[in-house]
Parts: structure tokens; sequence; C-alpha cells
């Protein structure tokens, strides 16, 4: 790769979900795991409905702009549960400690890394 092309880019945009906060793991893909690995018996065409419902209502929602990790994944997971008529808050927190604590120390390295590059 010639970093010399990089050098005139302003702006370099990275997605979050499966490239920052894991090394691209897709969050459905993760989310099918976390329902199993919780106990929760879903077919996969219930959790991806509730996952892409998730989806929508987070993008169109300002508010979670600057939450941060946990109270992101706390309300995602909270807006799967009501999609899928759950109401298990214990495997809601579950689900999102599992999530978080598998994405910290991927984003912790990457932030490393892009703080590094952001100067070249």
């Amino acid at each position: 790769m010639d970093i010399q092309k990089f050098r005139e880019c302003k702006t370099i945009l990275f997605d979050f979900g499966g490239m920052l906060d894991s090394d691209g793991d897709h969050w459905l893909d993760r989310f099918y795991q976390l329902y199993e690995q919780v106990g929760l018996d879903l077919s996969p065409s219930a959790i991806k409905r509730a996952f892409y419902h998730a989806d929508t209502l987070c993008y169109g929602d300002s508010r979670l702009v600057f939450s941060g990790l946990r109270p992101l994944m706390k309300h995602y997971i909270h807006l799967q549960f009501e999609a899928l008529n759950l109401e298990e808050s214990g495997k809601e927190k579950e689900m999102a400690d599992i999530f978080c604590n598998r994405s910290e120390p991927f984003l912790c390295r990457n932030a490393f890394l892009l703080n590094r590059i952001r100067h070249l």
C-alpha cells in the first residue's frame, strides 16, 4: 500500500460495527452467538428481524451519538428484546456485558493504532 496516497486525505471513515470493535465480526453474527450463549433459543430469522429493528431505531435516535458503548449496547439489546417480546432484564444485562467485554480490548487496541497513524 502506498502511504503517500493517504497523506492527501482529509478524512477516513471506519465502520464501527465489526471493524473497530472486533477483527471483522459482523454484529448480527455476534448476536446469533450471544442469544445462544445466554440460553435463549430463538430462530435466526427472529434474531435477524429484532437486530435490524433495533438498528433502525438506533440510527434514528440522535441521543445515542455520544452515549458510549455500554449504554448504547444496553439500549440496543433492550430494543431487540422488545421486538422479540422478551422480558428478561437479567439476560439483557448479561448479553450487554458479554458483548462489551469482548469489544473493549479491540477498541483500546484500535484507538492506540488510530492515534499512531493520525499524524502520518
